[in-house]
């Protein structure tokens, strides 16, 4: 899944195309990304997280809605449906936990709490895969960038008291946006995550967004802050979205 960017006069776009689903892969084997050049500085590195060297697969919606079951049935009936106009990218992104045979697919949903999973069909979604993780660290507030095992990405990051995710298993970048106030509080774009509803409006208002986002005008990351989730500097989330291309179902893991 690409770095697409969906804007407030856009919200109500179609899921994710074939091309936006190998865009990524398309940038690496061409050698246009810029961890190329290594990582960017910063003060320390995460470890790679558990099971980074394996590729992590996403489910993207091929319509507008995805059924979802509470367990594999041959139940006609879902318990819930969940559909792309909910989200603020337009697109329905679920990260898969496992796959049970040629038909179902136990997935980690957008949708609150963090961590929810249900089952969908295999027909109702196409599956790809990346190796991208982000870690944040708490207590050197950092987030480090890995594709597999290889720190792409080091930046402070700002962690708000009242709008920061929760640790979840689970937790992964289910959109990104770009604001409708590239001067206000989320910067320029951010980076949904999952276990939220992040509409356009709560970016517009500055208020209730839960994301990695970018920091108003002459504001550092680093250590906690009052306002906003998980704040990184222009020039860092500029790099995760125009030259790296963060794909869509990453996974977001917290350490101490």
């Amino acid at each position: 899944i690409g770095s697409s960017v969906t804007t407030a006069a856009d919200a109500d776009a179609s899921v994710t195309t074939a091309a936006d689903t190998e865009a990524p892969a398309a940038r690496r084997e061409t050698g246009e990304v810029a961890g190329d050049r290594g990582p960017s500085s910063g003060t320390t590195t995460a470890t790679a997280p558990p099971g980074a060297e394996r590729p992590q697969l996403v489910a993207s919606a091929l319509g507008a809605t995805v059924d979802v079951w509470e367990s594999p049935s041959e139940s006609p009936a879902p318990e819930r449906t969940l559909a792309a106009s909910d989200e603020a990218s337009g697109m329905i992104v679920l990260l898969v936990k496992q796959q049970l045979g040629p038909t179902w697919i136990e997935v980690y949903l957008p949708t609150a709490p963090a961590g929810t999973t249900g089952w969908v069909r295999q027909d109702q979604v196409s599956v790809s895969q990346h190796g991208y993780r982000i870690v944040v660290s708490r207590s050197a507030h950092t987030l480090t960038l890995y594709e597999f095992t290889d720190a792409r990405l080091v930046a402070p990051v700002s962690i708000g008291a009242a709008d920061a995710p929760a640790a979840a298993a689970g937790l992964y970048v289910k959109d990104l946006v770009e604001t409708p106030s590239p001067d206000g509080p989320y910067g320029r774009y951010a980076y949904g995550l999952s276990g939220s509803g992040n509409r356009l409006e709560q970016f517009d208002a500055g208020a209730g967004v839960v994301a990695i986002h970018g920091l108003p005008d002459g504001t550092e990351a680093g250590g906690d802050a009052a306002t906003g989730s998980l704040g990184v500097d222009e020039e860092a989330l500029d790099q995760m979205v125009t030259e790296i291309g963060v794909p869509l179902g990453t996974p977001v893991l917290f350490t101490d």
